[in-house]
């Protein structure tokens, strides 16, 4: 036999809590009196979702009357369903007020060792419901798992301008020259607003260069900046590693350029120069636009702004 499907209104949880106090009290006067509302208005409801549904809810022919076994069907579907709605609620009110969630950050391999050993455990003892993920890759790959959905926010630097990406930037850093301790290094004359004294890179034409990998946004920078300034840099090593191309200036073997870290990411076992142009590489705090951003997120938002600010 075809079932003929019928056309009706949502369903709403006014209507499934006012059926359950029928089915409660068994009689519409007395649930009209618990409910507050007048006795015609509450059979109006009752006969409209019978109308709806094609069958009776009640036994009228009793008193107190009962339910129908559609009517008993229909109680226990909307008790399960009312028990599920309060779920939710309590769940979203959880997120809203951060006891509970989850939080999906990416961050760039340069900056996690000087942000997450520094925001992490204080956002955790913040939030200890929130679940909290971590992921450290580069830029672009960052980026689309932002676009995807799959992240939350980004901490990174480089070059951005993706449309549809809020960015917010915490820091301008230097791009910088190391070099060797002791290494002679020919300077000119100090430039105003720099605090480092700016180096003459034709003094350095002998000696060895550590740079990032092709592929690499800083590599891509290095090789801008060695460009505009007419230099072309002996390379003995190209590397994923900030660290890297830092441990290798320590031990004195080669020089490199890169931005200049005053968080503590640097040593001072190695000598820095600026540049005779000045080249910097933005920080960014990066999310999509119009995303909804529960608390958890705005407290750390505001926590890596500070944390930069007190690092300038």
């Amino acid at each position: 036999m075809a079932v003929v499907k019928r056309e009706s209104d949502n369903v709403t949880d006014r209507q499934l809590r006012y059926i359950l106090a029928i089915a409660k009290e068994g009689n519409i006067s007395a649930a009209a009196q618990k409910l507050f509302i007048s006795q015609p208005s509450l059979s109006s409801l009752v006969a409209h979702v019978e109308e709806e549904l094609g069958a009776k809810l009640f036994d009228r022919s009793v008193s107190p009357m009962i339910p129908t076994y559609v009517g008993e069907k229909y109680i226990e579907s909307a008790e399960s369903i009312l028990s599920t709605l309060e779920d939710l609620n309590n769940l979203v009110t959880d997120i809203d007020s951060s006891r509970s969630g989850r939080l999906r950050i990416g961050c760039g391999p340069q900056h996690s060792p000087f942000v997450i050993p520094l925001l992490l455990p204080q956002i955790m003892t913040l939030y200890p419901g929130v679940d909290f993920h971590i992921t450290e890759d580069s830029r672009a790959v960052l980026e689309n798992e932002l676009l995807a959905g799959r992240l939350d926010l980004l901490l990174y630097g480089g070059h951005s301008d993706n449309p549809t990406l809020c960015y917010e930037e915490l820091a301008a850093q230097e791009y910088i020259l190391l070099v060797p301790k002791g290494a002679a290094a020919a300077t000119l004359p100090a430039q105003e607003g720099r605090a480092l004294p700016v180096v003459n890179l034709c003094c350095l034409k002998h000696c060895n260069f550590v740079l990032m990998k092709r592929g690499h946004g800083l590599r891509a920078m290095q090789d801008l900046i060695f460009s505009e300034l007419g230099f072309f840099p002996n390379i003995i090593l190209e590397t994923d590693n900030w660290q890297t191309s830092i441990r290798l200036v320590e031990s004195g073997i080669a020089c490199t350029v890169l931005p200049d870290a005053d968080s503590g990411m640097f040593g001072q076992a190695f000598d820095k120069y600026a540049l005779e142009k000045r080249f910097d590489r933005h920080i960014w705090l990066c999310y999509r636009q119009n995303a909804y951003i529960p608390k958890v997120m705005k407290d750390l938002i505001a926590m890596v702004r500070r944390l930069f600010l007190e690092s300038l």
